[in-house]
């Protein structure tokens, strides 16, 4: 049985299909998370298998390194045939473009606020650090691998033992991810000493719905993006104003729907940055754009609070 197993491994297919099933598992925490925030939840079943795949991704990710490491045991004990190079090859050519994703996405997050990789592409920095972890080491192999191949035909011995070069593989990884926790231990203190109101852009405008808006009610959300990255993230602002409904705009994409509705609550918003106001109100014409191209006409519109420059309102459609 383990023979079979060793066999499959050593297949030169195996590698770079454990390696892209690896990065589907990545992918399928942004594809859950916009399944959620779409469907507000969604079909049950769907929910299950995508929470499944990406919280599977640690698991292939670990299972990559040690087909890696049998590889590289085959490599000095027998050697590998020249299809399994070129796929070791391929595999290590990719790190580095997901290298350098997974160090420009931690970017973004270090220069914007936490959670904000989260907020727009539905990954969490746990998992992009992951894929940079991974695809570092593997990128190092390659570029030793070369060198080796380089110079093993001039020499009539190997360098290094096969025992000893897998010791070293996995020794190495133990070092990375061990100098990883020191490297990264400035910013998980600083994480700890932030407020709500610092990793969260427009939190003031969650705070306000929660003193405001009663426990029954429904809520509407603009649609989530680079302008409303927290305001519009339902499963953020679930957690703070639960057990009130959540209507993002995305959803509202016709009169029918609106109608549905009856009434709900929102609140206006302003961005700081650039200026953008949400939503669009035409008083004049008793119509409001919640999502841009998507105009909406209302039967009432009434201010339900005012305070500190913080708009609260409510709107109830024609039905």
């Amino acid at each position: 049985m383990i023979k079979k197993v060793f066999i499959l491994l050593l297949n030169p297919l195996s590698l770079p299909i454990i390696w892209a099933v690896y990065l589907f598992t990545f992918l399928a925490g942004a594809a859950r998370y916009f399944y959620l925030l779409k469907f507000g939840g969604g079909d049950r079943v769907i929910r299950l298998i995508l929470s499944g795949l990406w919280k599977s991704s640690i698991i292939l990710a670990v299972f990559f390194l040690i087909t890696i490491a049998l590889w590289i045991w085959r490599y000095f004990k027998a050697g590998l045939a020249r299809k399994n190079k070129i796929s070791f090859v391929i595999v290590g050519i990719s790190t580095i473009l997901t290298l350098y994703i997974s160090q420009f996405l931690l970017q973004l997050e270090k220069s914007n606020y936490n959670n904000y990789l989260y907020t727009t592409f539905g990954l969490t920095q746990s998992s992009v650090e992951l894929v940079r972890n991974v695809s570092l080491p593997v990128f190092m192999l390659l570029i030793g691998f070369i060198l080796y191949e380089r110079k093993r035909f001039a020499r009539s011995n190997t360098l290094y033992s096969s025992r000893k070069v897998v010791t070293l593989f996995f020794l190495a990884i133990l070092v990375w991810y061990s100098a990883l926790s020191f490297v990264n231990i400035g910013d998980g203190l600083g994480y700890l000493q932030l407020s709500y109101d610092k990793e969260f852009e427009g939190f003031r405008y969650i705070v306000e719905l929660n003193k405001v808006v009663p426990q029954n009610e429904k809520v509407i959300l603009p649609v989530q993006g680079w302008v409303w990255p927290s305001v519009g993230n339902p499963p953020i602002v679930r957690y703070f104003l639960y057990p009130r409904v959540l209507i993002s705009s995305s959803y509202i994409t016709g009169q029918d729907r609106a109608d549905n509705l009856g009434d709900a609550y929102f609140i206006a918003l302003k961005n700081d940055k650039d200026g953008a106001i949400w939503p669009a109100i035409d008083e004049k014409n008793n119509t409001i754009i919640f999502k841009e191209g998507t105009s909406l006409s209302y039967r009432k519109l009434v201010i339900f609070s005012k305070r500190d420059s913080m708009v609260v309102y409510r709107i109830f459609f024609n039905k």
